[in-house]
């Protein structure tokens, strides 16, 4: 499973090699995900590589290969959750004292 921050750069990567068939460079990943520094982006390259998301053409520039892409998980809800959506579970007044509602666990 990918951090948040794992999976935003394997999106970007994918989308930008989909329309242009040119890995990003450091600094437009950096850019893209709102950090500071490329050590970062090296940080989550490395991690990627190492759970065989993706690979690193050898003495290429800007050379990224992607191997797989993360399965899309379903979000789990619980019943607070759906409560704050749904509003109480008697009449969806807002108002009344709220039941539980039966909800799916989390699925792979």
């Amino acid at each position: 499973m990918l951090t948040r921050k794992q999976h935003e750069l394997l999106l970007f990567i994918h989308e930008r090699l989909k329309v242009s068939g040119i890995s990003p460079s450091f600094d437009e990943m950096k850019e893209a995900l709102g950090l500071r520094s490329k050590s970062g982006i090296h940080r989550l390259i490395t991690g990627l590589e190492e759970r065989g998301f993706i690979r690193r053409l050898p003495h290429r520039a800007r050379a990224l290969e992607i191997l797989k892409k993360e399965r899309t998980r379903r979000p789990y809800l619980d019943p607070t959750t759906i409560l704050t959506i749904l509003g109480c579970a008697c009449c969806a007044c807002w108002g009344c004292e709220p039941r539980m509602i039966p909800t799916v666990a989390f699925q792979q």
